[in-house]
């Protein structure tokens, strides 16, 4: 390998954000973004171009109706850190600290290397791999805890 070739490697990592970055400058909002700021027209509009028709008008009601019930929710993660919340922010970060310190997620992306299929096999994989930790994390927790009653809420919520 050529000594500078880290830095090709690096210029080309940031080709897919400056990508991302310039579609997110051209890429008009979704509907439902453009009636949560109040352009309701610009909203409908977008909405009829996305569906390619032009009634809508029933969809739209929904996004408005939908927009209107999240106005309604003052103060989000103060409700997050409620009692009736906290099994499943608890659950949430453990599942991310299981899998940075069984090392999964540098398994996932870096130890797989195939010859043909790559993709699809790396895919595969990836998903097996991804679910055995999920159950293996769970049900520690709930050997941990003795029984179902920290898992449930998880479950609800997923």
């Amino acid at each position: 390998m050529h000594p500078n070739g880290w830095r090709v490697f690096l210029g080309l990592a940031g080709v897919p954000a400056f990508v991302l970055f310039i579609g997110s400058i051209v890429i008009t909002g979704t509907p439902t973004s453009l009636i949560e700021c109040g352009n309701e027209t610009a909203g409908k509009s977008t909405l009829r171009k996305i569906r390619g028709v032009d009634h809508v008008n029933a969809e739209f009601e929904q996004f408005k109706a939908a927009s209107e019930i999240a106005r309604q929710v003052r103060h989000p993660y103060k409700k997050t850190m409620k009692c009736s919340s906290m099994p499943t922010l608890v659950i949430g970060i453990q599942l991310q600290i299981f899998h940075q310190l069984t090392g999964i997620d540098a398994v996932m992306f870096y130890a797989l290397g195939f010859k043909n299929d790559a993709s699809l096999l790396s895919a595969v994989i990836t998903g097996i791999v991804n679910v055995q930790a999920h159950w293996s994390q769970s049900l520690l927790q709930i050997r941990l805890r003795g029984g179902f009653c920290f898992f449930k809420p998880a479950c609800r919520c997923s």
